[in-house]
């Protein structure tokens, strides 16, 4: 069975997820984007932990909601994406 990476701007698009995990190391290049974490911070403070982030890729959400004290698990298909995250977050791990 092949897994899919569904593109997030139009559902025309199917990429195979192998293409996806290939896309990991130029993620944070690509989506260097933090106008949105504070809607999410927010959101999380109003909803209670823990916090689940499904697809969570290299931490981009994760890690700051983390930071501010709140309790969140983060998932992702993607070794690659993971293995980005945890190295991101090693400040989280000291």
């Amino acid at each position: 069975m092949n897994a899919y990476y569904i593109n997030s701007i139009t559902t025309k698009f199917l990429i195979p997820l192998k293409e996806y995990v290939d896309y990991a190391e130029y993620y944070d290049q690509l989506h260097d984007i933090t106008y949105d974490i504070s809607f999410y911070l927010e959101y999380a403070k109003q909803t209670g932990e823990p916090v689940l982030e499904l697809a969570c890729g290299t931490g981009r959400v994760v890690i700051p909601i983390a930071e501010a004290g709140i309790r969140i698990h983060g998932l992702d298909l993607s070794e690659n994406m993971r293995a980005g995250g945890l190295n991101n977050s090693t400040t989280l791990l000291g």
